[in-house]
């Protein structure tokens, strides 16, 4: 069970990265364009 929890952790900060970067990125493109 730990081991399911800690890549439940993983998987949600991967997430939480991958939005982040998508919020970041978009402005930037529409700066740059």
């Amino acid at each position: 069970g730990d081991f399911k929890s800690l890549a439940n952790e993983a998987d949600a900060s991967l997430a939480k990265h991958k939005a982040l970067e998508l919020e970041i990125e978009r402005p930037l493109k529409a700066f740059v364009s």
